[in-house]
């Protein structure tokens, strides 16, 4: 069969669905991917891994009604052209025009994946009730020719169910994107005292919770260290360059910036921390638990599924600095439940977690084994 997998952030195909695009090839589908990235810097690794890529023009961020136009067209006439059975469809934009687009070019079997709401879902500002609004109705549309709409928790399937955007019989969860146990092995914690974020540096990420706690838990412990893997980004909500900068001066925080390998971060520190707002189910937090690091992370949706209390580590409030630094604290004191913590999660990751298992979820939802799919 013939996927196209529609995306607003290209990128996240090699660090987020990796395993999953290469699982569909390697069972002998084609497989094209459309994103916003350059051709001809990324079409040749998706080459490499036997899969097709065009490039269109979407934006992430913004509401420019007329680039967004102009996406679904452009989306619509790829699909027309190279007339796919499926159509996989991730993030809000690519969800939203993608899905229209592949109904208007006539394929059947259509799968958006609600990996998470975003801030748009999250704010009481009027702006950002504009644009949930606006949202509302195109995910409504999306959904309408959908054949399942997979999520990765249940808190943002209850949002769209109670704002009557689809039914519940068209939903299907899954437990995120997975992680590779092969390639994220365990390593035991050697009780340091070093902390570990990693995300992009955004408000809804909880960055600035994370730099908060931080700054006391350093006073209490001058060799404590704090590292933050992630970029800046081009969402408003992002730190600065001048931030980063002031951060990294003072010794608070070492950024290190966007990596395409992880693993060696997660190995330095003990403990993960990630007090985001929200998420689908943050893949970062998967990869920590994997190698055997306890979490500290929110009781927010997406986060919450990733952390039994007290067991693999702790949940705090969303935005609560004090909270956050009260866990800190704990796990800085007690090494042995730190320990524990850890290979709870590696436990849990290889039960709940394990991208092979999520594979064959997405093979069933999608009917990938069904050669009369047509």
């Amino acid at each position: 069969m013939h996927i196209a997998v529609i995306t607003s952030w290209a990128q996240n195909l090699f660090n987020l669905r990796k395993e999953l695009v290469e699982a569909w090839v390697a069972d002998g589908h084609m497989v094209t991917a459309i994103g916003e990235l350059p051709e001809d810097e990324f079409a040749p690794r998706c080459n490499q891994k036997g899969f097709n890529y065009r490039q269109i023009r979407i934006e992430r961020n913004g509401v420019n009604p007329v680039t967004d136009i102009s996406s679904y067209f452009q989306i619509k006439s790829i699909l027309k052209e190279i007339n796919p059975d499926i159509v996989f469809c991730i993030y809000a934009k690519a969800i939203a025009y993608g899905s229209w687009a592949a109904r208007s070019a006539g394929v059947k079997h259509i799968f958006p994946l609600v990996s998470g709401l975003g801030t748009m879902f999250n704010t009481n500002s009027l702006k950002g009730a504009v644009v949930k609004r606006i949202m509302c109705l195109l995910y409504k549309n999306a959904f309408k020719g959908s054949e399942k709409v997979i999520f990765q928790n249940r808190d943002n399937l209850s949002t769209l169910l109670n704002l009557r955007l689809l039914d519940e019989d068209k939903s299907v969860i899954v437990n995120g994107s997975g992680v590779d146990l092969n390639r994220f092995t365990f390593t035991p914690i050697n009780n340091n005292r070093t902390f570990l974020f990693v995300g992009r540096l955004l408000r809804d990420k909880g960055i600035r919770e994370y730099i908060a706690a931080a700054k006391i838990i350093k006073a209490k412990f001058p060799d404590s260290r704090f590292i933050a893997v992630g970029d800046i980004d081009t969402n408003p909500t992002s730190l600065s360059e001048s931030e980063v900068a002031q951060y990294q001066e003072t010794g608070l925080i070492e950024f290190k910036g966007y990596q395409t390998d992880v693993r060696p971060f997660i190995s330095e520190a003990n403990y993960f921390v990630l007090p985001s707002y929200h998420e689908g189910t943050p893949r970062s937090v998967l990869e920590a638990m994997a190698m055997g690091r306890p979490i500290i992370t929110t009781d927010a949706p997406g986060c919450r599924e990733t952390v039994i209390e007290g067991r693999n580590g702790f949940l705090v409030p969303v935005r609560n600095v004090e909270a956050l630094a009260e866990k800190m604290e704990t796990l800085l004191y007690d090494f042995d439940l730190a320990k524990k913590m850890g290979q709870e999660s590696r436990r849990i990751a290889e039960s709940k977690y394990d991208v092979k298992l999520i594979i064959k979820d997405y093979a069933r939802i999608m009917n990938l084994d069904d050669n009369n799919i047509k």
